[in-house]
């Protein structure tokens, strides 16, 4: 599971992380790895996305990942681990149970 800001170090080339981040995004587009995204992931990658490159951009960056990346599946049972994890950052708990 890629955490979104592993795609926003790539789209926005941030440093220090945007080379390491770049190398991973390429060999899961190699099919050396496998890729899955969260579901919220996309929609929080649009909704910065849009902000920072705007609407068109953002799509379009979007379309190109729905293409290389597979999507994780949320369920109710998938927030309850979260919830129940000791990851602090939800959002990490909720990638880490759905992987």
């Amino acid at each position: 599971m890629v955490d979104t800001n592993v795609i926003l170090d790539v789209w926005l080339s941030r440093e220090p992380h945007w080379r390491e981040s770049a190398r991973l995004m390429a060999n899961i587009e190699c099919r050396e790895l496998r890729g899955f995204l969260c579901p919220t992931t996309v929609t929080t990658l649009h909704y910065l996305g849009k902000k920072v490159l705007g609407e068109k951009r953002a799509r379009e960056l979007l379309l190109q990942l729905l293409q290389i990346f597979e999507i994780g599946v949320l369920s109710p049972e998938v927030f309850r681990q979260a919830l129940e994890s000791d990851i602090a950052d939800f959002e990490d708990a909720v990638i880490e149970a759905v992987s």
